[in-house]
């Protein structure tokens, strides 16, 4: 009688342990919850860790239509257009640039407090651009990944190539000048594309720069790496490495390793991109679902070629080639003063992107009469991360709010 009892005892408790054990958990409000994510109430399953851009959009109950824009060099871009299930009341599109190593994931990854939705709900045509090399722009007439001259670009590509066949499209599409959002590399690009393309920039209601990295020469403490790493790009590019961090099972792995380690994780983003204070833990797996994404070696050399030189230029392909390409020895430099559409920078202060000359010398710079400058804090005071103009759990009213009365007042 005494082992029945006990056989079910331990039956009842095995069923109660079953039940409140989700092997699906994969975000938690508190960073160090993660390794024993199935058994802690303070986990849960967020379904749009690795999900997909058009699923995450009509799950939250909007649609989503998907374009397939060629460049004139022969990459096949892809564009998203997210709408709901009103007609936009807003004439002028809202388009959005991704940074660096990522793709427009992070636009859509929050549900209804998601950069995307928020704008659509306001009654903008909202469209989502993803670059050469990105998850969703891989293609090309001739190439594949596999090829080396498939990762031969760097920013001026970029500006040359991705963004006008992007905007335009846009532009015709909608048949009204066009709101350019850009995020850290977004940012890079945006600029560089306003101070050159003069036929581009006619099609611009205004730009909008968020996490600006325009110039980078003061930041701390990257720009002590700058010289090494240009000195390891230029070795790897010797032995003929093209293509960076563009595999596809590389965001599992992170994402993997971030439930098994996730103090380390967090310590990693803030290292690189400042300030964690406002970045909520539970939003740790949906970073890494669409980080690292892919990126050509040229566009790092660039950066870094950027960062040294103190200046906003093309690619540096030495004294010789420049001669033939630029008809300089030293690369042309992007003339800020040449923008003429409306700009306005969000910047945070504990951004590790973020120095103050450098910001000022941007903003002095550019030559347009219609600018504007916020630094985004919390209601605290709270002074943002890189990673918060994505992720904050107030970035609704802390920066989108500010960016709506900004668009309007251009539009006026």
């Amino acid at each position: 009688m005494k082992t029945t009892l006990v056989v079910l005892v331990a039956f009842r408790l095995s069923l109660l342990f079953a039940c409140s054990v989700n092997f699906k958990n994969n975000a938690c409000r508190r960073g160090y919850l993660y390794p024993i994510a199935p058994f802690s109430k303070q986990c849960y399953e967020n379904p749009d860790v690795l999900s997909d851009v058009p699923t995450m959009v009509k799950r939250n109950g909007y649609n989503i239509e998907t374009y397939e824009v060629p460049t004139q060099d022969g990459y096949i871009l892809t564009l998203f257009y997210i709408f709901g299930k009103n007609k936009p009341s807003k004439p002028n599109p809202v388009y959005m640039q991704h940074g660096i190593i990522v793709n427009t994931g992070h636009y859509v990854d929050l549900g209804s407090r998601s950069c995307a939705f928020y704008f659509v709900d306001k009654g903008y045509q909202v469209w989502l651009g993803n670059v050469r090399g990105s998850a969703y722009s891989r293609k090309h007439k001739n190439l594949t990944t596999r090829d080396p001259q498939f990762w031969t670009y760097n920013l001026d590509s970029i500006v040359e190539y991705d963004l006008p066949a992007l905007i335009s499209f846009v532009y015709n599409k909608s048949g009204h000048k066009v709101h350019y959002g850009g995020d850290s590399f977004g940012t890079t690009v945006g600029v560089m594309l306003a101070a050159s393309n003069k036929e581009v920039s006619s099609m611009l209601q205004s730009v909008v720069l968020l996490g600006p990295a325009v110039y980078i020469h003061n930041l701390q403490p990257l720009k002590y790496f700058y010289r090494p790493a240009l000195i390891m790009t230029d070795m790897l590019i010797l032995f003929g490495v093209r293509g960076l961090l563009y595999q596809k099972y590389l965001p599992i792995l992170a994402v993997y390793y971030c439930k098994m380690l996730p103090e380390l994780c967090l310590e990693f983003i803030k290292v690189t991109t400042g300030s964690i204070k406002l970045f909520p833990p539970e939003n740790l797996p949906l970073f890494f679902s669409y980080w690292p994404d892919g990126l050509s070696i040229f566009e790092l050399k660039h950066y870094l070629q950027l960062g040294i030189s103190n200046k906003l230029q093309k690619f540096d392909h030495g004294g010789h080639t420049n001669l033939k390409k630029y008809g300089t020895r030293d690369p042309p430099l992007y003339n800020l003063s040449a923008i003429s559409v409306p700009v306005c920078i969000f910047y945070g202060e504990s951004d590790q992107l973020y120095d103050k000359e450098d910001l000022e010398r941007t903003y002095n710079e550019i030559g347009s009469s219609q600018k504007c400058k916020y630094a985004v804090s919390n209601d605290k005071n709270v002074s943002y991360g890189h990673l918060d103009f994505g992720y904050s759990e107030s970035v609704t009213k802390d920066l989108y709010d500010v960016v709506l009365d900004v668009l309007e007042k251009f539009e006026a």
